[in-house]
């Protein structure tokens, strides 16, 4: 199965947006740390109620609530925009260049103007399926951003890949589902 491929800034932060969305670790210390921002907030509403300064009081809770129900939507915004900034001025030499990749029977296979990479199946983790993307993930080479976008047959790319994935006993992640929340 070959593809040509010329990526996009687009291509590059949706891949980020989605790792950083999956990681467990982020999940779980964005949800901590809005549980954490939003408790101190009672803490000091607390102390205020107990030296009778409810409206005072009554100002921290209310921050408190709205920090924690709008906290998740202002954190995606606010990583969003500091990716683009990153990624477009990390990839900028790779955007719009073409590049190949093959998947063989032992190997993927990727050139491009820099160079050749070779990746031996045995090192392939999972594919992941997005609405967008495909995304293989190697245990030494990270992950490769397959945009549905730039390929012919989506639905043989993904009978194939299932087929792969089978094959090797290793995991087929549909997360057609996913969405950057």
């Amino acid at each position: 199965m070959k593809f040509t491929l010329a990526l996009t800034a687009k291509d590059y932060i949706n891949y980020q947006l989605f790792h950083f969305s999956t990681k467990d670790t982020t999940v779980k210390r964005r949800k901590k740390n809005s549980l954490i921002i939003s408790l101190g907030f009672l803490i000091l509403a607390a102390f205020q109620y107990l030296m009778n300064e409810v409206p005072i009081a009554v100002a921290f809770i209310t921050f408190a609530l709205f920090y924690f129900v709008y906290a998740r939507y202002y954190y995606t915004v606010l990583i969003k925009k500091s990716l683009e900034k990153s990624i477009t001025i990390a990839v900028e030499n790779k955007i719009g260049k073409s590049s190949t990749v093959e998947f063989n029977e032992d190997e993927v296979r990727i050139v491009s103007n820099a160079g050749y990479t070779t990746i031996y199946m045995n090192d392939l983790e999972k594919i992941t399926e997005t609405p967008d993307y495909f995304y293989p993930t190697f245990k030494i080479y990270d992950t490769l951003i397959l945009p549905k976008s730039q390929i012919q047959d989506v639905t043989e790319v993904r009978k194939y890949f299932q087929i792969l994935c089978h094959s090797r006993e290793i995991e087929f992640d549909d997360r057609q589902d996913w969405k950057w929340k």
